[in-house]
């Protein structure tokens, strides 16, 4: 169980792979340990990476309260009662909640079905599911940060063509008295770039120079995916719209309470990964925008169906 939790899926399972491969790259095979406060900014990125993960597998979305559901069947109020499939007949779906088929259960204001973690995204765990993606997105950019600042200065340094301290060293020594310029040019480069990551690995380690240039391309390529995703996802709830109905604006009644209807009523907490800090709504009625002209007629359209990432 707590496996599946964990590693849903492959994309999953390489998502941790990559944050389990970065942290050895980074402490382990360099010789050089990082700065206190880059050691602390990298552990304060992974702990609410896994906060967020977990918070995000472990909260339930919200399903509609079972006093609700006896009133509306009582004629206690104007929820609406979906029957257009067998297996859904009779339930009492509130608005924004949906039917989701794989899971068998209606979920208060739904936004979709997340296929690589295997977990119906909703009212209660919306927040730490956008959490999870910025911060893997932000872990992948400190790994890749740290690896450029090792890499570039010296491949700077080695195409400058600048005197170098130590560079008259015995074993780069270049005789360019009987050489034509452009080819004294190129081997006094390919003596600066040499001598330069010859100081690199013996600063770093080799092993820590040549897999870094691994983890660059694919902290790069999780960036990619994880970009487009916390991208529509962060653009959805800012607007209160869901990645089912992207065009619905029937709900966007202002960014400040956008934001709330999110991430809490508490701005102090809106991005850090805490237990009951998600919103405080009751997932059964919202404030609605006055001013939309969205047609409820293509809501209906889609009213049972689901959307995957």
């Amino acid at each position: 169980m707590v496996w599946r939790v964990c590693v849903p899926t492959w994309v999953a399972a390489c998502v941790w792979l990559i944050v389990l491969g970065n942290a050895g790259h980074l402490t382990c095979m360099r010789a050089e340990p990082l700065g206190p406060r880059v050691q602390t900014a990298g552990y304060v990125l992974l702990a609410l990476q896994v906060a967020s993960f977990l918070l995000c597998q472990t909260t339930e979305p919200g399903q509609p309260p079972a006093a609700w559901i006896a009133a509306v069947k009582e004629g206690g109020s104007n929820a609406p009662s979906v029957s257009r499939h067998p297996d859904i007949a009779g339930l009492c779906i509130p608005p924004r909640a949906r039917y989701v088929w794989r899971s068998k259960v209606v979920v208060l204001h739904f936004d979709h079905f997340c296929w690589f973690l295997q977990r119906n995204i909703g009212l209660r765990n919306r927040k730490f599911f956008i959490l999870f993606v910025l911060y893997s997105i932000s872990l992948c950019s400190f790994a890749l940060i740290v690896c450029l600042c090792d890499l570039l200065p010296p491949l700077v340094r080695g195409y400058s063509g600048k005197p170098l301290d130590g560079f008259a060293g015995s074993t780069f020594d270049v005789d360019t008295s009987s050489m034509p310029v452009e080819v004294t040019r190129e081997a006094i480069y390919d003596a600066h770039m040499s001598y330069e990551f010859h100081e690199l690995e013996q600063r770093l380690g080799p092993r820590y120079v040549w897999w870094s240039y691994v983890f660059i391309a694919l902290n790069f390529a999780a960036m990619c995916f994880l970009g487009d995703l916390g991208g529509r996802a962060v653009s959805h709830a800012l607007r209160n719209r869901v990645l089912l109905s992207p065009d619905d604006d029937r709900y966007d009644v202002g960014l400040w309470k956008n934001i709330r209807a999110v991430f809490g009523d508490v701005a102090a907490l809106w991005l850090l990964p805490l237990p009951g800090t998600a919103s405080s709504g009751d997932g059964l009625s919202f404030p609605l925008n006055p001013h939309s002209k969205f047609d409820p007629e293509l809501e209906a359209r889609s009213e049972n169906g689901e959307h995957e990432d």
